[in-house]
């Protein structure tokens, strides 16, 4: 079956959260992946600017019916980047995901821009 890069971008995700806060954390719901190949691997990128050189913790799950991963990265530097993150077949799902973002410790970050790259079916 032939297949196409596409990507997704996480609706509302492009005003920056600054993590923690008073918040708590941040969902991202009900994004799709239309024509996803289930058996492939999906890119999660972002950008991050952590506040300061005090350590911060950022977690972030992805959720839908078929799936919960998540994973966190250490932030202990003040380099304002992107981030991409490799994320396993099938955990994006063609429908219903939610992404969740949270953050621990005593430094601070700000987070945007999200998207997923991804293979998908023609």
């Amino acid at each position: 079956m032939p297949q196409v890069a596409r990507f997704t971008v996480i609706p509302e995700s492009d005003n920056a959260v600054t993590l923690p806060g008073t918040i708590g954390d941040v969902h991202f719901q009900g994004f799709q992946a239309s024509g996803i190949d289930p058996s492939s691997h999906a890119v999660l990128a972002f950008r991050v600017n952590p506040k300061g050189s005090e350590p911060v913790t950022l977690r972030i799950r992805l959720q839908n019916s078929a799936s919960n991963k998540s994973f966190e990265v250490k932030f202990t530097s003040d380099a304002h980047r992107s981030w991409h993150e490799i994320i396993a077949p099938g955990a994006l799902a063609a429908q219903g995901n939610e992404l969740v973002v949270s953050a621990t410790g005593p430094g601070s970050l700000e987070v945007s821009d999200f998207f997923f790259l991804y293979r998908a079916n023609i």
